[in-house]
C-alpha cells in the first residue's frame, strides 16, 4: 500500500490504495469471530491511505477531492473506532495528515473562497481533535506541532 501511496499516482494512486484498504476492511469485518486472521485494519492501515490522498492534495486540479477523501476516511476510521469494528480509532498522525491535505489545497488554490474553506476545514478538524483529547481523553489525538509525511 506504501508504495503505491508514494508513487507519484495522485489522486488515482490514492484510490487504488484505498481500494487495498476496503478489500482488508471486508476481510475484517467478515472474519471478525475467527482468532486467526492475516489482514486487520489498523491506523498504519488507514494513516497509508490518507497519506496518499494528502500528497494528491497537492494537485490543482482534483486537490479538493483528495481532501474531502481523506477526510470522509477520518470520519470512517472514528465511526468504525466508536462501532468496535476496529481497535484503535485516529491519531494524531492521521488527523495531521487530513489537516495537511487541506492546507495543500489552501496553499495551491488560485480562488480566494477555496482558499478560505479549505483553511476552515483544517481549522474544524484541529478543534475536534482538541475536544477528543481534552474532554474525551483520547490520549492518541494528543495535538502536537509535527507534521506527517
Amino acid at each position: 500500500m506504501n508504495c503505491i501511496g508514494r508513487s507519484g499516482r495522485g489522486l488515482e494512486g490514492a484510490k487504488q490504495v484505498e481500494s487495498i484498504l476496503n478489500g482488508i476492511a471486508f476481510n475484517t469485518i467478515q472474519y471478525s469471530s475467527k482468532e486467526n486472521h492475516d489482514l486487520r485494519l489498523n491506523d498504519v492501515s488507514f494513516g497509508t491511505v490518507l497519506s496518499a490522498y494528502a500528497k494528491s492534495a497537492t494537485a490543482v486540479e482534483g486537490g479538493i477531492l483528495a481532501a474531502q477523501k481523506a477526510e470522509e476516511l477520518l470520519e470512517l476510521m472514528e465511526e468504525m473506532y466508536m462501532n468496535k469494528t476496529i481497535s484503535m480509532g485516529p491519531t494524531t498522525f492521521c488527523v495531521n495528515t487530513v489537516m495537511n491535505a487541506w492546507s495543500q489545497v489552501a496553499a495551491s488554490s488560485k480562488n480566494k473562497r477555496e482558499k478560505h474553506q479549505a483553511a476552515e476545514r483544517a481549522e474544524q478538524i484541529l478543534i475536534r481533535m482538541e475536544y477528543l483529547y481534552n474532554d474525551k481523553n483520547r490520549i492518541e489525538l494528543r495535538p502536537n506541532t509535527g507534521k506527517p509525511n
